[in-house]
C-alpha cells in the first residue's frame, strides 16, 4: 500500500495519521521478515513460485519460527548445494507488472484513513505523534 504523496499530507491531519499508521506497519513488517530471513533462506531471495504457494511459506516459516523459540533444537547446516536442488517445474516465472495502482487500491486507502481516524479505529497517542512531525 503506497502512502499518501507530501502534497496531499499538508495541512491534512486525516493523511498525515494514515501515513504515520502505514509506517509503523512497515517497520513492524520489516523487522519480522528480517527475522525469518535471518533464519529461512527461502527469503533471501525473489519468490518465483504462485502467489497461493508464497502465503502457505510465510504461513510455513512463521510457525515454524514459533516453534523453534519454544524449543531447543540442534540444527544440522546442510550444504548450499543440498538446499537448492529444485526441479525446474517447481518454479514459475512472476510476469511483470507495470500498471498504475486501480481506483480501487484508493478507495481500500481511504477506507483505511477513515477507520485510522474514526473512535473505533484511532490510537490515544497518534494525535501527538503526527503534530510532532513524525509520519
Amino acid at each position: 500500500m503506497r502512502p499518501f504523496p507530501k502534497r496531499q499530507v499538508n495541512n491534512n491531519c486525516r493523511n498525515k495519521v494514515f501515513n504515520y499508521r502505514l509506517s509503523r506497519a512497515r517497520q513492524t513488517v520489516e523487522c519480522a521478515f528480517g527475522i525469518l530471513s535471518a533464519r529461512f533462506r527461502v527469503y533471501r531471495r525473489p519468490f518465483e513460485c504462485k502467489l497461493d504457494t508464497v502465503d502457505d511459506i510465510v504461513k510455513a516459516t512463521c510457525v515454524l519460527h514459533n516453534f523453534l523459540r519454544n524449543h531447543t533444537i540442534s540444527t544440522v547446516n546442510q550444504e548450499e548445494d543440498e538446499i537448492e536442488m529444485l526441479r525446474e517445474s517447481q518454479l514459475l516465472p512472476i510476469a511483470p507488472n507495470r500498471t498504475r495502482g486501480a481506483n480501487e487500491a484508493f478507495l481500500i486507502r481511504e477506507k483505511f484513513t477513515d477507520f485510522y481516524n474514526s473512535p473505533a479505529g484511532s490510537i490515544p497517542w497518534q494525535q501527538k505523534l503526527v503534530q510532532r512531525g513524525h509520519y
